[in-house]
């Protein structure tokens, strides 16, 4: 659920080392293979890791029977290619190793490249973690950056999006924009109960007391054709606000 967020390396550390402490060669690798290609901070350190551990071990005690029978036979069929007279080869285990690294490094490559973009906003955020006291502009406007980077990758990177915009959400709870434009992201998505629910969430917890939350609401309804439902939330909006 969390393995994806940039901050959740601590819990990937602790999954592998309770792997390692019960010798589940298997497990372990194939979680440094997932971590490698999650957006989690340290991926370099991962991809580090990974190389001391595989060096410990045979290739086919890290991959399953199926994997290491189709990569011999994709490195039998490259080398039949390229020499069509010479013998079928035999792939050391060596051999198999670099050639199967070289697709993980390819992985790992790209995830460092997208995690790079993410430091410079990561770094911004002092108070990931909801508090009366207001926000600074600069925190703010960092959230705002953030949050358009991460759209600006389309539809692909939706679960991330909305998974930053449920960290923003904590941080800046108080402040009806980060709402709205949430609001905004999932019926522009046609998300609509989705975005149904998050309004609904709003107005009965954070900001219960904002009537513009309220107005915010009615005009979704109103939009969905659901007028009955948008004249009682108006309703309410006229209650806080007479």
């Amino acid at each position: 659920m969390v393995g994806n967020d940039y901050n959740a390396h601590s819990l990937w550390d602790k999954y592998i080392e309770f792997e390692k402490s019960r010798s589940e060669t298997l497990k372990v690798t194939n979680l440094y293979r997932r971590v490698i290609s999650s957006y989690v901070g340290p991926v370099k350190r991962y991809l580090d890791e990974f190389k001391k551990w595989i060096d410990f071990y045979p290739f086919d005690q890290l991959v399953s029977q199926d994997e290491n029978e189709k990569l011999i036979k994709s490195m039998i069929e490259e080398e039949a290619k390229l020499n069509p007279e010479a013998p079928p080869k035999q792939v050391s285990d060596e051999e198999k190793k670099i050639k199967w690294l070289e697709g993980i490094e390819s992985i790992a490559a790209a995830t460092m490249e997208y995690v790079s973009h993410l430091v410079s906003f990561e770094d911004k955020i002092k108070r990931p973690y909801f508090h009366v006291k207001a926000l600074d502009e600069p925190q703010l406007q960092n959230w705002r950056d953030y949050l358009s980077y991460q759209e600006s990758k389309g539809k692909d990177h939706h679960d991330r999006i909305v998974k930053l915009y449920e960290r923003c959400l904590i941080a800046c709870c108080n402040y009806s924009e980060f709402w709205f434009r949430y609001a905004h992201y999932l019926e522009s998505n046609n998300l609509i109960d989705e975005c149904h629910a998050l309004l609904e969430r709003v107005t009965t917890t954070a900001l219960k007391r904002n009537p513009d939350a309220f107005l915010y609401y009615a005009s979704f309804l109103e939009g969905q054709n659901k007028i009955d439902e948008a004249q009682k939330i108006f309703a309410k909006a006229q209650e806080i606000c007479p």
